[in-house]
Order: structure tokens, then sequence, then C-alpha cells
């Protein structure tokens, strides 16, 4: 299928939108975009992993929690650049959340992720996570925080 199928036309609110997939040309209006968000802490937290890449700092991963208004479950997504993937990055991320969410007393981690995602498939049955079935190649994944054995020490630079 090619990309351009994906695209399409709506109205909102009187507004002519195109929803299309996200292109490269788009960096530039994205930055805007997050900088243009506000974000609530008391229900959703973000962490980056931030290094160098050529000389410059750059976000090489992003882990992003949600937290029900209960405050006992919280949605997790993990996003890391995929030419570093497999560095550990994720891991490192999925901890710090793991972490954070024991402070504040949340008791489970739950998300989505695609069957052949490997890597993360890897990473989340190495820390214990209850992976179910769903249609369409996807998997439902929960982590129960206390069960969590942090592997990977962050060590100071």
């Amino acid at each position: 299928m090619h990309l351009s199928q994906l695209e399409e036309w709506v109205t909102c609110d009187g507004l002519p939108l195109l929803i299309r997939p996200i292109q490269a040309s788009d960096t530039g209006a994205l930055r805007d975009l997050f900088k243009s968000l506000s974000m609530d802490y008391a229900c959703e937290t973000a962490f980056a992993a931030v290094g160098r890449l050529d000389r410059a700092e750059a976000l090489l991963g992003v882990v992003r929690l949600c937290v029900d208004p209960e405050g006992r479950r919280a949605e997790m997504t993990i996003a890391v650049l995929t030419a570093e993937q497999g560095r550990g990055i994720g891991t490192l991320l999925m901890e710090k959340a793991v972490r954070y969410a024991r402070g504040r007393g949340i008791a489970e981690l739950h998300g989505m992720v695609h069957a052949s995602n490997a890597r993360m498939l890897s990473m989340a049955r190495r820390h214990g996570v209850t992976l179910l079935s769903h249609p369409d190649g996807i998997l439902q994944m929960s982590l129960d925080v206390a069960s969590v054995e942090i592997a990977t020490p962050c060590l100071p630079y």
C-alpha cells in the first residue's frame, strides 16, 4: 500500500484537515508542536534519554506514563530512535518508569506492542511482563511494578 492511500481530507469544526502519515519533512512542525504542548504532571510524566550524536545533544528515547484517575495503573509508552535500539536505552527508560511508579504508589504499568517488535518483547519478557494477544498482531502488556527487579544500575557519568 502506498502511503498516499492513507491520506484523508476531513472537516473538523469547520476547518478542513488532511489526515496523513507523518513524513520526514514534518520534523520542524513536530518540534513546534511538542514545544507548544503542556503536560499535567499529576497524571502524565515523561522522561527522556538525552545523549550526544555527532557532537550535538539529541533525544535518543522517551518513556511516557499516563496515570489513571485512581493512581493505581499507568499506561506506558516507550520510543527509542531506530539507530540507537539494541543498546539498552529502552531498558533504562522502562526501569526509570518503574522506579517512578513505585514512588507514586502505582501498582501496574500497561501498554500495547506489535507482535513484530522483537526487541520490545524481549525486554518485556526479561522484566516479567504479562503479554495477552489481541487481534491484528497486537499484544497487551501488563507489568506488576512491585515484582520488577531493576537489573541496570544508573551509574554517574
